[in-house]
């Protein structure tokens, strides 16, 4: 895939694709990721808060039951992103 097909097939530039993964988590390879968080949720954010540190720091900006997953789960999102790289 080019860097056109990577977002038209995942919503997200590929520089965000690894920022992608540690927030949906991906369970072929046992990243964790945000329950709740699915490919739509992880690619709106991205593309609105430009990558995850974005998303962590507008976190609490995030409404209703998939913001509240995503406070509940910030400690563990380092290590999601550490694991996809």
């Amino acid at each position: 895939l080019d860097s056109a097909g990577v977002v038209e097939k995942f919503g997200v530039p590929p520089e965000l694709i690894i920022d992608y993964l540690a927030l949906m988590g991906d369970s072929v390879d046992n990243i964790p990721g945000v329950p709740k968080v699915g490919p739509k949720t992880a690619a709106k954010w991205l593309n609105q808060y430009g990558d995850l540190d974005g998303v962590v720091a507008g976190a609490e900006d995030i409404k209703g039951k998939v913001g509240e997953s995503l406070r509940d789960h910030l400690d563990q999102l380092p290590l999601a992103k550490a694991l996809t790289t």
